[in-house]
Parts: structure tokens; C-alpha cells; sequence
């Protein structure tokens, strides 16, 4: 065989940081940008809900099926502000069981469900990273079965940050009042907004007054969205 008709095999090109590969169950350095998204959102839940929980379902069935209708049934059943979820499968049972990273007391699971909950008292972002990990992620699901995603109608106002900043912390506001069901105490008394409120100061205070919970929220934000599920 000469030069002319000898075969040579092209090895595949390698995952760079110019053309990552997106291999994350079998590339290491995309299992890890992979992860660190996933932390990046419980870290942008953490700077407006500092006190986050860790929730863990499994249903009894171990159905994948079962288990999305269960974490459905958990949403409306807690209706938290904000929360992010994963699907693992563990590597010594073999159970398939969801994640659920969120801000609001301790949650509540459906009846007769198997369910464990906890506040996280360490860094948000390795607990984040540990319920992403690629080793875990179940590889028998359909092809487009969404390992990861988010829940709550907080993210619809961390994806608006660029909004203006009294008009961000009223939404976010509304958000929380109806997630946690807030009530004003019986006998206090109605505040009405200046009547000349035209500076920026005026609309500072009415904030200051009207929005106890939020100032913070409105400090500067990424202007990145976050990815709301990925496969």
C-alpha cells in the first residue's frame, strides 16, 4: 500500500476552552462548567433568600414519571419564592431522587412520600455542585429528559434586574407576599405615599417604607440569565 492509498485515522479534537465538547458526563472540565452553573444559580437565590433548605423526594415507585408529578405536587404544596432542582440517581441504591435547593421554611411533602429536608449551614454552592455531580445524573431517561431546572416565580424578577429599581423591588415583593402568604398585622394603620414624591429621594423613602423587605435586592445583578433547565 503506497502513500496514495494508505488510510490514517484523525483523532477527535480534544475539549478546549475555544470549543468545549459538552460531553459532561464524560468530560471533566465540562462536568465542572456544568456544575458551576448550577451553583451560580444557588448562588443568585442566596443573595436575595440567604437561609436556604435542601429537600430530598423520592417516590416508592422509583419512576421517573412519578417522580416529576411528585415534584410538581411539592411546588404547589410549598410554593416557594424560589428553588432550584436536579435529578440524581444514587450510586449505591440505585434509587432516582430529586434535589430541590430552595428559600422558605422547611418544606412539606406530599402524603405517604418518602422526603428529607434540611437548612444548609455551609456553602450553598458546593451543596449546589454535589447534587450536580455527573456521576450521578441518570443515563437510562429519555433523551431529553431535564435533569435540572427551577421553580418558583422569583426567577422571573432575578431575569429582570436591569428593570428599574423601585419597580424590581415592588415585583419581588409581590412575589414573596404571595409565596409566603404574608398578613399585616391587624391594627396598623394605612400609610399613604407623599403627595409631592417627584425626587429620586421621595422615591427612595416611599421604598424604604413600603418595601421593608427588599432594599438589598436591588443592589446591581448579573445581567447573564439563567438557564432554566438543561438535558
Amino acid at each position: 500500500m503506497d502513500d496514495h492509498t494508505r488510510t490514517t485515522s484523525i483523532p477527535a479534537p480534544r475539549c478546549a476552552a475555544s470549543a468545549r465538547c459538552r460531553d459532561w458526563r464524560n468530560c471533566p472540565h465540562c462536568g465542572r462548567i456544568r456544575q458551576a452553573r448550577i451553583a451560580d444559580l444557588a448562588e443568585l437565590l442566596a443573595r436575595h433568600q440567604p437561609n436556604l433548605y435542601w429537600t430530598i423526594l423520592q417516590h416508592r415507585s422509583n419512576d421517573h414519571q412519578e417522580l416529576a408529578a411528585l415534584r410538581r405536587a411539592w411546588a404547589r404544596r410549598n410554593n416557594p419564592p424560589g428553588a432550584l432542582w436536579t435529578l440524581e440517581r444514587g450510586q449505591l441504591t440505585g434509587n432516582l431522587h430529586c434535589n430541590i435547593i430552595h428559600c422558605g421554611a422547611l418544606s412539606r411533602p406530599p402524603l405517604d412520600e418518602l422526603h428529607w429536608s434540611t437548612v444548609i449551614t455551609g456553602n450553598h454552592r458546593r451543596v449546589a455542585a454535589y447534587i450536580s455531580k455527573p456521576a450521578t445524573a441518570p443515563i437510562d431517561l429519555a433523551p431529553h429528559t431535564h435533569l435540572y431546572g427551577t421553580l418558583g416565580p422569583l426567577w422571573l424578577h432575578l431575569t429582570r434586574a436591569r428593570q428599574a429599581p423601585t419597580v424590581q423591588a415592588a415585583a419581588y415583593q409581590l412575589a414573596i407576599d404571595l409565596a409566603t402568604r404574608t398578613e399585616q398585622p391587624p391594627n396598623a394603620p394605612p400609610q399613604a405615599p407623599a403627595a409631592n414624591a417627584t425626587s429620586t429621594a421621595d422615591y427612595r423613602a416611599i421604598a424604604a417604607r413600603y418595601l421593608p423587605d427588599l432594599l438589598a435586592a436591588t443592589a446591581a445583578q448579573p445581567k447573564t440569565r439563567p438557564p432554566t433547565e438543561d438535558t
